[in-house]
């Protein structure tokens, strides 16, 4: 047999071989590779952000499941000191390196960030930018460079208008600062920087130069709840409409229609309810608002509370205000009065998201949700209809 037609049949030998092996690999791998869990990058999922804020509380916690359905994850709140260092709250920080971990383990593009500040040491911040701003802002990068972190959330409610030029000034540092880091780090992707926007019934309590802001971060983080502590009256806890003391849409409509950049705000929600005691019924034909002077309260009430009947409220003897598109219970023969969120009302909320082109929803806290993460689900459910349309408004920004 000629040579040329023996080695002919050696390499048809040899790639049919080949063949058979590369087959059984790709059945073993198949086989013994559990896809069911395999999750794909929450980017590539939703091309709008779902945020997490994780609570530094003792005995809360995140879950794996919950990490797999964000973009960003937020561990709230690293604590600003009269000296411009910044430090976790006593024991805070074993809750801080579990989401880290976690996070970690997932490896699929999650963003994972601290918020400085907080409600707690949101007072300091006014005097230490300008007594301490450069030890802050060093301080800040030197926590980001230690923990290998994606970026930080400044959580300061609320500067006033004397606050506004010197916070300015801090935030275009910290971006100087945070690129600085990131080419010492050889690091392709720019470090996140996000601020909160606070709700406020008063447009004129937003003493923030948002153009010149919106240059230096990645997107604002707006508050939609805690609006009965301006008015200092009981009622809705997050009102998407009515009341006279603002609501989730004049607060985003205003912003929005300031910034034309809808794309880079975030709706956040809250997955904490509040209620008062020796009260009456908010929700009246006067109003959605009532004065609080005898009540007791509030108090926070989580969602996870409603699965042990926690202070006897049950989430299935709901009631709905339809004006401001909310759930409430109210107890009659104890004078309480409870206002929070359920899947309806955040249903409504992602709905308007989706019609207004929100750039993302953060949730505080996730770890507030329940172990069938029932509120998380309602927001990721809702959300991939959302599509990138070039940051246009969705609103008539004309009255």
């Amino acid at each position: 047999m000629p040579k040329t037609y023996k080695l002919a049949i050696l390499i048809f030998v040899l790639l049919f071989v080949f063949g058979i092996v590369s087959f059984l690999v790709s059945s073993l791998f198949c086989y013994f590779y559990d896809f069911s869990n395999s999750v794909q990058s929450p980017s590539v999922l939703h091309r709008k952000r779902i945020i997490g804020y994780v609570s530094s509380d003792e005995g809360s916690e995140i879950t794996i499941k919950q990490l797999e359905k964000l973009t960003h994850v937020i561990f709230a709140f690293i604590l600003v000191h009269k000296d411009g260092t910044i430090k976790f709250k006593y024991g805070t920080k074993d809750g801080f390196f579990d989401m880290k971990r976690k996070s970690m383990e997932l490896n699929r593009g999650l963003k994972v960030m601290v918020s400085i500040g907080g409600y707690e040491s949101s007072p300091l911040f006014s005097d230490v930018l300008v007594k301490k701003k450069k030890k802050l802002i060093a301080s800040i990068a030197l926590l980001v460079k230690k923990f290998d972190l994606d970026g930080v959330d400044i959580f300061w409610n609320w500067p006033s208008i004397t606050d506004q030029s010197n916070y300015l000034i801090f935030i275009r540092e910290l971006r100087k600062k945070l690129t600085n880091l990131k080419d010492e780090n050889g690091r392709s992707n720019e470090y996140v920087i996000s601020v909160i926007a606070p709700s406020s019934s008063s447009h004129s309590e937003y003493p923030y130069k948002w153009t010149e802001i919106l240059e230096n971060v990645d997107f604002i983080n707006v508050i939609t709840f805690e609006y009965f502590y301006e008015a200092n009256k009981i009622g809705p806890h997050s009102p998407l409409y009515g009341g006279s003391f603002g609501n989730v849409d004049d607060t985003l409509k205003y912003l929005i229609c300031r910034t034309r950049t809808p794309n880079k705000l975030n709706m956040v929600v809250s997955f904490n309810g509040i209620y008062w005691g020796n009260t009456t019924l908010p929700f009246d034909d006067k109003g959605v608002w009532i004065p609080d002077d005898s009540a007791q309260g509030p108090y926070s009430y989580g969602w996870k509370q409603f699965a042990r009947m926690s202070h006897g409220f049950d989430q299935n003897d709901f009631e709905w205000n339809e004006e401001t598109r909310t759930p409430y219970i109210w107890k009659a023969d104890t004078q309480q009065f409870l206002t929070f969120e359920n899947e309806k009302s955040l249903t409504e909320k992602m709905n308007y998201a989706v019609a207004h082109n929100i750039g993302g929803v953060a949730m505080y806290t996730i770890d507030d949700d329940d172990e069938e993460n029932t509120l998380l689900n309602v927001v990721v459910t809702n959300l991939p209809s959302l599509k990138k349309s070039g940051g246009e408004t969705k609103y008539n920004c004309t009255r």
